[in-house]
């Protein structure tokens, strides 16, 4: 399950999300991947572990069903947004990744909601390499099923969706919506 979790996890993570396991055995798995040196211990961080290599994290996922992963990929998203609280937001990266391969489980909704927030803090810090794509990604989930907006909502979009998201968004139908050339994007 670590391996949903993603590269690095911590102790409480797996406690919170492992139902039936009491925490002496969750000890003793993890004592038996440390000793194979399949995870290591981050130094400083008491309780907090990470794989020893991307390609075994990726290994232990790629060997669970389509259908294991995509249902352990919505208990986790559940599970750390109840478990993060009011300080959700401040993980949004991290549940919009969770929520995006739950989608069928659990609909779009929340993956909307922290896409659109995590793509939003990206691009302040000017990491438009990873904000575009997240940001994007969740205002064209929630937008896909809606009709193109008429010019007058147009106005009301975000400032991603013009040039580039416009496009990536509605297609061609944004440059008659905009009534011919799309500005350029805003990074």
């Amino acid at each position: 399950m670590a391996s949903i979790v993603g590269r690095e996890f911590t102790l409480d993570q797996l406690k919170s999300i492992v139902e039936d396991v009491t925490e002496d055995r969750l000890f003793e798995v993890l004592e038996e991947a440390l000793d194979a040196r399949v995870i290591e211990e981050l130094p400083q961080s008491v309780g907090r572990y990470q794989f020893t290599h991307a390609l075994i994290q990726e290994t232990l996922t790629s060997e669970l069903s389509l259908t294991r992963r995509v249902r352990l990929h919505a208990r986790i998203a559940e599970t750390m947004e109840e478990m993060y609280g009011d300080d959700a937001d401040a993980h949004a990266a991290e549940l919009a990744h969770h929520f995006a391969e739950a989608q069928t489980v659990l609909g779009s909704e929340k993956f909307v909601h922290y896409s659109l927030l995590a793509g939003e803090r990206a691009m302040v810090s000017y990491a438009h390499e990873e904000g575009w794509p997240t940001l994007s990604g969740g205002w064209c989930q929630g937008v896909s099923q809606r009709p193109a907006p008429s010019p007058h909502q147009i106005k009301k979009l975000p400032p991603f969706c013009s040039g580039w998201g416009a496009r990536a968004c509605y297609g061609e139908k944004a440059k008659t919506i905009r009534g011919g050339e799309l500005p350029a994007p805003c990074f």
